[in-house]
């Protein structure tokens, strides 16, 4: 198991959305990290946190440890 997820939405042309709806079956929170606008992105992601990328490690570092609370 895992207690959360930083999950790229585009990764070599392939979408992560299969993943995203997979991990809200299983009750697992991700943060979303793209180069998309979040307006770009399916409803699969809708209400995870989003980060664009590139992303500064700090804020990174910070959505990923929020997964946690």
């Amino acid at each position: 198991g895992c207690d959360g997820v930083l999950l790229d939405v585009n990764l070599h042309h392939v979408s992560s959305e299969p993943v995203a709806v997979e991990l809200r079956r299983r009750g697992i929170p991700f943060v979303v990290l793209s180069g998309y606008r979040k307006e770009q992105e399916s409803g699969a992601y809708s209400g995870a946190p989003h980060l664009t990328k590139p992303c500064k490690a700090p804020v990174l570092v910070a959505a990923v440890l929020a997964l946690r609370a």
